[in-house]
């Protein structure tokens, strides 16, 4: 009787969600739309700047004395560095009109010492300093084999081993690691997006519509009614992500968004099994049921929507920090899943790599849901105390 009431709840809700536009905006909208053009516009404006720094000569300065001809000429020989000489080099090199200066020092034990100056905040001084490490190594290489060749040695002396190194992951691996720094991250801030504004909709919304006596006054019990709404909130939130993630999977199809360019990102194939993605929604669901528990706990003490969403934005910022951890390299420790919201995103990063660690998924599962079932009774809990439900 309770779960038949609790679905009159739900369908109640949902109904009343799809009516509204921002909601329909919010959901379905905007995933569509402003995630694409966000992604396609970065992948343009990334594909721009590496084409600009390809095309992009280096100005290098030349200071100090005395100076070697052979390592200019060497320098005047590659096709992307002009060697300039110009006073007050250091000072042009503040001002942006040379991208590097290299300063011949005072030679010490027969050794030529060099110092070479850039400016790292700046990304083509960054480049600079690459091409010209580039180029005084191979200089560099060019003498010591001259001189072991002067001395009638072999120069295979100085590279006594050839190594080379393969990549041994497959591509449907390395596209897991790629595309497994960005997808838990949307998956988490997508399930709250969804969810935050029904949430807030279904409780504070109400308040200010005065549509909640009506649904109190009814015979459904409290904890029907958070079950309802709860159900709401989830659903939309899961709508929300799997919207979303379909729309970031047309966007990096196009060939033009930010995984598309790069020898990086090439030659990667995402292949999630049917499997994979059943675990990964069983480890989305209880952070999604935990996040819109939380929510709709705010909304019931929230006097109005604009206050809700006030408090929301401090939660969302915690969920987006937690989540943005999946960006970066690292190898987490087991402690991490444990970390509600942190280890969904990461179980989400690992099965897309094709791995499935149950000593991760478990902890990760168990601990999230048990915290989901303590915010649903904390929810509930608001939801029965009317000094907070309506507190002025």
């Amino acid at each position: 009787m309770r779960a038949a009431k609790t679905m009159v709840v739900f369908r109640k809700e949902l109904r009343d969600a799809f009516r509204d536009r921002s909601t329909v905006f919010s959901v379905l909208v905007l995933p569509l739309v402003v995630y694409p053009l966000m992604f396609v516009g970065m992948g343009l404006l990334f594909g721009m700047q590496r084409q600009g720094e390809e095309r992009r000569v280096t100005r290098l300065a030349v200071d100090g004395g005395p100076r070697d001809p052979r390592l200019l000429d060497r320098l005047r020989a590659e096709p992307k560095i002009a060697v300039v000489d110009l006073p007050e080099p250091r000072r042009l090199l503040e001002q942006g009109a040379v991208q590097a200066v290299l300063e011949f020092r005072e030679p010490a034990g027969g050794r030529l010492r060099l110092t070479v100056h850039y400016d790292e905040a700046s990304r083509g001084s960054d480049v600079a300093r690459g091409r010209i490490r580039a180029a005084l190594d191979a200089h560099q290489h060019r003498l010591v084999a001259e001189r072991v060749q002067a001395r009638g040695l072999d120069t295979m002396l100085l590279a006594p081993l050839a190594a080379e190194y393969r990549n041994a992951a497959s591509p449907q691996k390395m596209g897991g690691f790629v595309m497994g720094m960005i997808i838990p991250y949307m998956i988490m801030m997508l399930v709250m997006v969804g969810a935050l504004h029904t949430a807030m909709d279904t409780t504070a919304g109400e308040k200010e519509r005065r549509t909640i006596e009506t649904l109190l006054a009814s015979n459904i019990g409290r904890r029907a009614i958070v079950a309802g709404k709860l159900l709401t909130a989830v659903t939309m939130g899961l709508i929300t992500a799997l919207i979303g993630l379909c729309s970031l999977g047309l966007t990096v199809l196009s060939g033009v968004s930010i995984f598309s360019g790069g020898a990086r990102h090439a030659g990667l194939a995402l292949a999630v099994s049917p499997a994979g993605m059943l675990l990964s929604f069983l480890t989305v669901l209880p952070s999604a049921v935990l996040l819109a528990s939380l929510l709709l706990a705010l909304g019931c003490y929230a006097r109005s929507v604009k206050e809700g969403n006030s408090y929301a934005q401090y939660f969302m910022m915690a969920v987006v920090m937690l989540a943005m951890v999946t960006v970066t390299p690292m190898e987490p420790p087991p402690a991490l899943f444990l970390v509600p919201v942190l280890n969904t995103a990461l179980c989400q990063k690992e099965l897309l790599m094709g791995i499935v660690n149950w000593g991760h998924i478990g902890p990760a599962v168990l601990t999230t849901g048990l915290l989901a079932a303590l915010a649903f009774v904390f929810a509930v809990a608001f939801f029965q105390r009317e000094e907070v439900l309506f507190r002025s």
